[in-house]
């Protein structure tokens, strides 16, 4: 048996080892010199694209271009094997994918210029670390105003795609296209999210081969996108489906109101945050109102904020034109709105790091391009001062009457009326590890896990329609949490967790009774404050609680959108993911002290932040993991470290000065495009002093560099990434 073990384990390495070389040999660079240019569009000189089956290719071309609907035909999205080149200005990257034809109508296919739109999935590599995007035909998205309007939107922002011009030759043919990357995980992490549930309008039952059915329209609702996060735990499943549920109810709103929400206002928040009249504000004054139709929208659930964003997509934008359309004010904007980021396109320094940031996203820039910058911030200026002063003087906010009740049995009644065979599912709920489904009907049965994607992704079960329509009025009532309002911020945590706040002491006692207790700190100025928890390792539950828990948590204890300042956190017999999880957050923090961690012990993600001094008894995985911010700490010591003492990867970068590790698994591991910095250290009784490398497909090669560490482990080295002495 222990040969047999051996022998798998060899197998698995072999292949592990294969796969990556296979990878790294795609580039003919050192991915690891080139971090900096890598995250620039303007360091790549062409995309070239080459189809093995090119006749077939062809063909299909003109079978869309023949065809005599007015879209283009769902049966003829065929999808192509493809080599890409990505051709950088100091080398060249070579993956293999998969392409297939892109868009709902024919302007996505130019007869004249044999160039078509296309949706792109990089089997292996990225490009600015997307692995699926797409190349557009430029007038099918206004050229300048998506690149700039996406730009605009990110700079203040909102969750918006990167996109830039791009020198292109496909199968010989050349030309320019917009690179747009595709909405998945890639584009939320960027945007300094973590991944959650992904939801567009659901467009399925207005598309057929032959024409676009408006009459259906009263009848859309929405769905999920990215189906493999439902996939991944229990957690993650409560999560979509409640989410899902709140959307849902939403888009039920909208469809049985279009006229009176002139046929583009949907607050899937029920306006309890400013985020949705922000996103309607900023696109009425790009012109962006294709963008606002709610079969077009995507959105991303935070679990943090409890609240869904816009992601932003397709908003057919034109920046250079006059907007004065008062009749969306009716019921868009709540009294006494005001558009603050408004603020930001009267600032010279925000205007200067914008205009550079359009220029590395244009293959040239010149006079022309220059002009429709200045004259579009100019006019967006103008459109919004007009659009706000249409607000200030507005009389009276319109709301609509109409209870959940009518609005679902509307909902029934056109599918009636319309003869749509569509079966309604009421109530969705986990049954041990299937789901107990109950229908419009009254009929229960039990389906799979596959089963639920299905019906919530593709409105689809065994080839019939399925639609879920949640039965009863209220959201889901997280009743198993208590809410603080204090600090100017909130303090979310579960129901049996004991917490004791000393405001004036400044200092917070958090104590676990069940090992999946937890606790949240939200919006808040932390300054001077005194953090401690204890866990319980003595638990009633028998099983470690997942990675992330019904709420979207992977910490016991949570920070987001944290100010530090002087903060002290220490944390005992952590039984969660990560014992302390920092997101989004910022400033210094004096100590972090954790002591028998039942997996991570720190977990510091998109965010800036200084610790003077780590110390960590004791995880069962990782002591510190940092992924997508900066991070400086002073001085770290950690021991007994199941994994690694210090993880850094996904485009972190981080300092520290004095670092002490022993009986670890693996000192430091640097990886994934980040930038690791260790001045001085003892590494003792420690396997593997360092390993640096590429792990994941949308990063690269990382950046080690080490002062005087002394360490009698190995050294692992990807030869995409590099370690330097200083």
């Amino acid at each position: 048996m222990k040969k047999q073990f051996i022998k798998l384990l060899f197998i698995f390495f072999s292949f592990f080892l294969f796969i990556n070389s296979s990878v790294f040999a795609k580039c003919n660079f050192i991915s690891a010199n080139y971090l900096n240019e890598l995250d620039n569009p303007n360091s790549i000189n062409k995309i070239k694209i080459e189809i093995p089956k090119s006749a077939k290719y062809a063909i299909n071309f003109y079978k869309v271009l023949a065809s005599k609907s007015d879209n283009i035909p769902p049966e003829l999205r065929r999808t192509f094997r493809a080599k890409i080149s990505v051709i950088y200005k100091f080398g060249t990257c070579v993956y293999n994918s998969k392409i297939r034809q892109h868009g709902d109508w024919k302007d996505h296919i130019d007869e004249k210029r044999e160039m078509r739109s296309l949706k792109i999935n990089l089997k292996e590599g990225n490009i600015l670390n997307a692995v699926k995007f797409r190349l557009l035909l430029p007038e099918t998205r206004g050229n300048l105003n998506e690149i700039l309007g996406a730009l605009l939107l990110k700079k203040l922002d909102f969750i918006s795609p990167e996109t830039f011009e791009i020198e292109t030759e496909i199968n010989g043919v050349s030309g320019k296209m917009l690179f747009q990357e595709d909405i998945q995980k890639e584009l939320l992490e960027k945007n300094y999210r973590r991944e959650g549930p992904i939801f567009e309008g659901d467009e399925s039952l207005l598309w057929s081969k032959k024409r676009h059915h408006t009459e259906y329209e009263n009848l859309v609702l929405s769905r999920l996108t990215n189906s493999n996060w439902f996939k991944k735990n229990s957690g993650t499943q409560n999560v979509t489906l409640t989410s899902y549920s709140k959307l849902q109810k939403r888009y039920l709103d909208y469809s049985q109101n279009i006229i009176p929400r002139n046929k583009m206002l949907i607050f899937p928040n029920k306006q309890k945050s400013l985020i949705f009249e922000d996103y309607l504000f900023i696109l009425l004054v790009m012109n962006g109102k294709h963008g606002l139709r709610p079969h077009n929208r995507k959105y991303y659930y935070n679990s943090f904020l409890d609240e869904f964003e816009p992601i932003y997509y397709d908003g057919d934008l034109s920046l250079l034109i006059k907007n004065d359309d008062p009749n969306i004010l009716e019921y868009g904007f709540r009294k006494n709105y005001k558009f603050k980021k408004i603020e930001k396109l009267n600032n010279k320094k925000f205007l200067d790091e914008l205009f550079q940031e359009y220029k590395k996203r244009l293959t040239s820039i010149e006079k022309g391009e220059i002009v429709f910058f200045n004259n579009a911030i100019s006019q967006i200026t103008i459109n919004s001062r007009f659009l706000q002063k249409l607000i200030d003087q507005r009389l009276d906010v319109k709301t609509i009457k109409q209870t959940f009740e009518n609005n679902r049995a509307k909902y029934l009644k056109n599918q009636n009326k319309l003869k749509l065979k569509q079966t309604v599912i009421k109530s969705i709920k986990k049954k041990d590890d299937n789901f107990f489904v109950l229908d419009e009907l009254n009929q229960s049965y039990t389906l799979f896990e596959d089963d639920i994607i299905n019906i919530i992704s593709k409105n689809n079960f065994k080839e019939e329609r399925y639609i879920f329509i949640p039965e009863k009025k209220k959201d889901l009532k997280n009743l198993n949490l208590n809410l603080e309002r204090k600090l100017e911020g909130s303090i979310v945590y579960s129901k049996d967790l004991l917490v004791d706040i000393d405001i004036e002491k400044k200092k917070i006692n958090i104590s676990q009774k069940y090992a999946n207790d937890w606790i949240l700190f939200k919006d808040l100025n932390l300054e001077n404050w005194k953090i401690n928890f204890n866990g319980n390792r003595v638990s009633k539950n028998k099983n470690l609680p997942e990675r992330l828990n019904n709420y979207g948590m992977t910490g016991c204890v949570n920070f987001y959108n944290i100010k530090f300042n002087k903060t002290n956190i220490s944390a005992r017999q952590g039984l969660c993911e990560d014992t302390i999880n920092i997101v989004n957050s910022y400033g210094n923090l004096s100590e972090i002290l954790v002591e028998k961690a039942a997996s991570d012990a720190i977990d510091l993600d998109f965010s800036n932040i200084k610790v003077n001094s780590i110390k960590v008894f004791k995880a069962i995985n990782d002591c510190l993991d940092v992924s997508s911010g900066t991070y400086s700490i002073y001085k770290l010591n950690v021991t007994k470290c199941g994994d690694k003492g210090i993880s850094v990867g996904e485009k972190s970068k981080f300092t520290s000065k004095k670092n002490t590790i022993s009986f670890s698994s693996i000192g430091v591991s640097s990886k994934d495009s980040s930038k690791t910095i260790l001045n001085s250290g003892n590494f003792s009784n420690t396997k593997i002093c360092y390993e640096i490398f590429k792990k994941k497909q949308e990063f690269m090669g990382a950046i080690l560099k080490i002062g005087s560490i002394q360490c009698d482990g190995k050294i692992l080295k990807g030869d995409r990434s590099i370690i330097k002495k200083i």
